[in-house]
């Protein structure tokens, strides 16, 4: 019975030690946003009819529902079987190694210097124990005493002495060791034991060498857009850079792989404040704008510049493009081949790449355009008392803007980060360079214009608001500055809302906003105002943001 059981698993073992196994190199990956479509290569030696090969090491982050193969050759792949491998051991790497055996090196010496203070510790207390000095039948002289003394503080300074300097030598080493410890933490990080193989079983015409195929989704990876915006003057074209930050932590180190991003899904706050309608009601306070969690200010639903390019479209106002919009865009080799789709904007970045399966994040330069613009300074006192610079952008839904943060760049300073915005519907997208604070601008109630009155049933108060800006900078000519600002709308027929005075400023009834453009002298300074009157029953009480 003995030997029986022995030679089944010896027939056991040898089936499975027998069987080929193949291990595979990573050629391609498409990353999206989150998760990627890895493509693998194997180079197979198949014998002539029927073969059974297992490709191992697969990540354990794959969907094995969207596994995809192809077999080149004089063959037929007959199936492909997703299995486990529970017996598969982490794999290190020679850094990882070398690490380890610093550890066990350093974890050696400390022990052993721990092991020479113990008895040294132990030694103090036996002195201590046996320092009486003397017995009932004899006793000792002064000089005798004296001598003992100094012996015993002798003896035990030299001890405590030793006892220190092994301290600060286990500090050192366990410092060390701590050192290499967190240096191991990143080199392991997110290391995982890839259990899953696939086994194949082709059908070879004729003996030779096979290429096999497979791609398949794998989780755990992903990456993010981001730009560098660059303007070296208002006469000059922006530099709009395409960057992707990948990351990975699959178990799987990509290496000198193709990469291509897909936009889809399977210190400083310069973003420009946003402008909503404000809506008046009884009893209760209408928002007009939400704080952000990085201090930003952005508006509910459609904002303010997109509402008025809209308006003036419409109305037929809008001026007429700089004629740096009559330039054509400057042409450039690129740095990616961009792709797009309906649903999908697809970057085949150039070169071959790495990307190790560590969670650090590889930046890879995606693309470069240069498009013109028209410069304009712009404010909305009552959201931030700064004037910003912004860029207009003319057919901006051709640059494939991503949702995401850009860092922004004037004349070779960082001027800070905004975020870029592809819901954005208006005609002509504001890149915001920040804020110029060589222009000052000021929103105060005018208290003397701004009256309560009682008519039988019914109160009106009159609102009136002046705007001061000032130009500080050193230029010669004229600067103008859009100003943007909003009277409250009513939803409410017992509330009725007038707009009496708005100067100069062109008024979009629907949405309450006003804007000006505003010419403002080298070291002078330019006020415009407007005024509005509330009429409501006086047996209501209004709440609002003035």
């Amino acid at each position: 019975m003995k030997n029986v059981l022995l030679n089944t698993l010896t027939l056991v073992s040898t089936l499975f030690f027998a069987q080929n196994t193949t291990n595979y190199k990573v050629t391609k990956v498409e990353v999206y946003l989150s998760g990627a479509k890895v493509y693998t290569e194997s180079k197979l030696n198949l014998s002539q009819g029927e073969n059974t090969i297992l490709v191992d090491q697969i990540t354990n982050s794959w969907l094995p529902n969207t596994l995809q193969a192809n077999v080149n050759g004089n063959t037929n792949l007959i199936s492909i079987t997703p299995k486990t491998n529970y017996l598969t051991q982490a794999q290190f790497s020679d850094k990882e190694k070398s690490l380890y055996e610093q550890s066990n090196s350093l974890d050696v010496s400390i022990r052993s210097l721990q092991i020479e203070k113990s008895t040294l510790e132990e030694t103090i207390a036996l002195i201590n124990s046996n320092n009486k000095i003397g017995n009932a039948e004899q006793g000792w002289n002064p000089t005798q005493v004296q001598q003992l003394a100094e012996y015993y503080s002798k003896k035990v300074l030299e001890l405590k002495k030793q006892i220190f300097s092994l301290d600060l030598q286990l500090k050192k080493l366990n410092d060390e060791k701590n050192s290499i410890s967190q240096q191991l933490a990143v080199e392991s990080r997110n290391k995982n034991k890839n259990q899953q193989q696939l086994e194949l079983i082709i059908d070879a015409k004729q003996a030779g060498i096979c290429t096999v195929e497979l791609s398949y989704f794998v989780n755990n990876c992903g990456w993010k857009p981001n730009y560098d915006i660059k303007a070296q003057g208002k006469d000059k074209p922006i530099e709009i850079v395409y960057k992707g930050s990948v990351w990975q932590t699959t178990g799987v180190d990509w290496n000198d792989v193709e990469i291509s991003l897909k936009s889809n899904q399977p210190n400083q706050n310069q973003n420009r404040p946003i402008l909503e309608p404000n809506f008046l009601s009884y009893q209760m306070v209408f928002a007009n704008v939400v704080k952000g969690l990085d201090g930003s200010v952005s508006g509910i639903g459609m904002n303010a510049v997109a509402e008025v390019q809209y308006e003036r479209a419409k109305l037929a106002k809008e001026k007429e493009y700089d004629k740096a919009y009559d330039e054509e865009d400057a042409a450039a080799e690129p740095i990616a081949y961009v792709n797009t789709s309906d649903v999908n904007v697809s970057y085949d970045v150039k070169g071959f790449h790495d990307v190790i399966s560590d969670g650090t994040q590889k930046t890879l330069l995606v693309d470069s355009k240069e498009v013109n613009a028209k410069y304009a300074y712009h404010t909305v006192p009552k959201l931030d008392e700064r004037v910003f610079l912004l860029a207009y952008i003319k057919d901006w839904n051709n640059l494939n803007l991503m949702n995401a943060e850009a860092n922004v760049y004037f004349q070779n300073n960082f001027i800070g980060k905004i975020q870029i915005d592809p819901t954005f519907y208006g005609e002509e997208y504001p890149l915001s360079f920040g804020s110029d604070a060589r222009i000052t601008v000021k929103r105060l109630k005018n208290k003397d214009l701004s009256t309560v009155k009682w008519h039988n049933s019914n109160k009106k108060e009159e609102f009136a608001y002046d705007i001061t800006l000032r130009n500080n900078t050193n230029t010669n000519s004229d600067i103008e500055v859009e100003v943007i600002d909003q009277i409250p709308l009513s939803q409410q027929e017992s509330l009725e809302i007038e707009l009496l005075e708005k100067g100069t400023a062109e008024f979009f009834k629907e949405k309450g906003f006003l804007t000006w453009n505003v010419s403002v002298k080298k070291g002078s300074s330019q006020k415009v105002s407007f005024k509005y009157e509330l009429k409501y029953p006086k047996d209501k009480v209004l709440q609002f943001q003035d």
